[in-house]
């Protein structure tokens, strides 16, 4: 399981034109009984889990506009790389799915915390 977020970082950075920035506040290791199939054997045991890797990502532009058509333009590619680059498994109900919409980058950190806290 890749933890960090630097690989996908580094995708990403890849991606967006000079301008855009990248980052990546927010990653979170969930563990999810069964996800991928069932160990028919045995449901009871604590080794019958898949892991998921959770990402928040945010594009900001630094010196040149962000739309969100970019953004989403940007997020697609992304999932492509992931996907054909590093041969990682994107949640079927979270892939394609458009970007949300834009907020002023100096709110960030409060909407953090405040989604952190609740």
């Amino acid at each position: 399981m890749k933890e960090n977020g630097d690989f996908i970082f580094k995708i990403a950075k890849g991606i967006v034109p000079e301008g855009i920035d990248v980052l990546i506040p927010w990653h979170h290791p969930v563990k999810i009984k069964g996800y991928y199939g069932d160990n028919d054997n045995d449901h009871n045991n604590d080794n019958d889990h898949d892991w998921l890797m959770m990402y928040q990502i945010v594009y900001c532009g630094s010196f040149r506009p962000l739309t969100r058509a970019n953004a989403n333009d940007y997020r697609e590619k992304l999932e492509a790389a992931i996907e054909g680059e590093q041969g990682l498994s994107l949640r079927g109900n979270r892939r394609g799915r458009l970007v949300s919409k834009s907020f002023p980058h100096s709110l960030l950190t409060s909407i953090l915390n405040s989604k952190m806290t609740k």
